[in-house]
């Protein structure tokens, strides 16, 4: 059979490939031994290409399978890294098949993609492909076990290289250090009124929309901030957005000038670690705009409040999430989904807000189904319920799909969402 596996790593795409290919080390020829691989030989051949030789017991009671595979890594242009484990005879002779044992054929294909790091972490999408044929007459059982285990590796590189503490160090450092400079502004001896204010260029390519605004931050008292945004309407300050336009992008001057954004943000403390947020805006799109897209284009100014709910929400873990904050954080999975870019897999949207979100990273490193499940339950596609055995922490990836696949079914035959969630998670 195929199988597939994918996830976001804490590390660069050298790293890693790095660790994938070094097959002969102690530590793997130990591990290796815990996974029921009695034989295991590795032959090196240059620094691009090795021979891996196993030998492997599949339960059940079969009889035991070698594999004899080349192994060979390339990097491309753009960086990103292929190893790719293909059959060969090459060795066959200085690795005999041992008497009762079955050979196996397997292709397997690992493959790095670097991604934008995350302050001075890097990150890589991997993705793993593997086509199995064990030969013989194999229960599906045990194909089953065997393909969930193999494919568990990407999960397992995952938490060797997680750095969730560091990720959440840097944001945290960020977000104070912004908040030192908006600190260091107010206690400016200048600044009397508790005031300042600076200059905002926003734009909106896909609708071709530029708001040219001041933007003003005001502390009334120790428990409130109002934000507040008006547009650029001297003539002087006209001719700088004019100027600035052109400076700044070509595709500016194909811009809606007429565009005009008031809004109002008020910040109130309720108590230690809690805020209300309330946010109030005016849009002028300019003439000849349609309704739809003036709604379309203030849902997405309104998101701000949603998106700042979340900005700090990522910041919990999974042991601080509060049931509401779970909500939000499950209507902001789903919102992201619904408004992804065309051609984007909705398992690659899944897969970004894990990562993003240190609770849900904190699960899905805990519990290798958890991931693979959130993406089925995004799928919502019409399957039969499958029974999923086992506690929690002893699940895996294949398991998690069955879980989250069987929650559509179970949405459409139930009269509320709320009843098919209990029925679901019974």
């Amino acid at each position: 059979g195929t199988g597939i596996a994918k996830a976001v790593v804490d590390a660069s795409v050298e790293e890693l490939a790095a660790f994938v290919f070094t097959l002969d080390t102690a530590e793997r020829k130990v591990k290796a031994r815990k996974r029921g691989i009695s034989g295991y030989n590795v032959k090196r051949v240059n620094d691009h290409t090795l021979y891996y030789n196993t030998t492997r017991d599949l339960g059940f009671m079969l009889n035991h399978r070698d594999w004899r595979t080349k192994v060979i890594w390339k990097k491309e242009e753009d960086g990103k890294v292929i190893i790719d484990g293909s059959d060969t005879k090459d060795v066959i002779k200085e690795y005999p098949v041992e008497d009762g044992n079955v050979l196996a054929s397997a292709h397997t294909v690992w493959y790095f993609e670097p991604l934008q790091p995350i302050g001075e972490i890097p990150q890589t999408a991997v993705t793993l492909t593997t086509s199995v044929d064990a030969g013989g007459n194999i229960p599906t059982a045990a194909a089953n076990y065997n393909g969930k285990k193999y494919l568990s590796a990407v999960s397992k590189l995952r938490k060797r290289f997680d750095k969730t503490i560091d990720i959440d160090a840097n944001k945290r450092r960020q977000t104070n250090e912004g908040w030192q400079e908006v600190q260091g502004r107010f206690g400016n001896q200048e600044n009397k009124n508790n005031t300042f204010q600076l200059e905002v260029r926003t734009i909106e390519p896909a609708k071709k929309r530029e708001f040219f605004s001041t933007m003003r931050l005001h502390k009334v008292d120790d428990q409130t901030i109002i934000i507040t945004t008006k547009p650029i309407t001297t003539n002087e300050e006209k001719k700088q957005k004019h100027r600035s336009t052109i400076r700044h992008s070509i595709l500016s001057t194909h811009l809606n000038p007429s565009s005009k954004e008031i809004t109002s943000m008020r910040l109130t403390k309720i108590r230690e670690k809690e805020t209300k947020f309330e946010l109030t805006t005016k849009l002028e799109l300019g003439k000849k705009v349609q309704k739809g897209m003036v709604q379309e284009s203030l849902k997405k100014h309104l998101a701000v409040v949603d998106n700042t709910a979340m900005f700090f929400l990522n910041f919990l873990g999974s042991e601080e999430v509060l049931e509401n904050d779970g909500k939000l954080i499950g209507e902001q999975l789903m919102f992201k989904v619904k408004m992804r870019e065309k051609r984007k897999k909705k398992e690659e949207v899944v897969m970004t807000f894990i990562k993003e979100n240190r609770a849900l990273k904190e699960v899905a490193v805990k519990y290798l189904f958890f991931e693979s499940m959130l993406c089925a339950i995004v799928k919502s596609q019409l399957q039969p319920s499958k029974e999923v055995k086992g506690r929690a922490e002893c699940l895996e990836e294949e398991d998690g799909r069955k879980i989250g696949s069987s929650l559509a079914l179970v949405l459409a035959t139930t009269l509320t969402g709320e009843h098919a969630i209990d029925e679901w998670s019974l």
